[in-house]
């Protein structure tokens, strides 16, 4: 299913002004957090950046 932006926009703020335990974006915290925001784990992000740092290039890995 394709959205538009603005139509995924309105789901997000949905989830994370919600307070649904099965929300996507995880159980909000005080200060309109979510876990993921906190700790970059769970569905909100995974903390890393997606280049694989194997030493064989000369750039710098994230």
């Amino acid at each position: 299913m394709t959205v538009t932006l603005e139509r995924a926009e309105e789901i997000i703020a949905a989830w994370r002004a919600g307070d649904d335990p099965d929300s996507p974006v995880g159980p909000l915290m005080p200060g309109t957090y979510v876990e993921s925001e906190i700790t970059m784990t769970g569905p909100g992000g995974t903390g890393r950046c997606g280049t694989a740092c194997s030493g064989s290039r000369t750039y710098m890995c994230c």
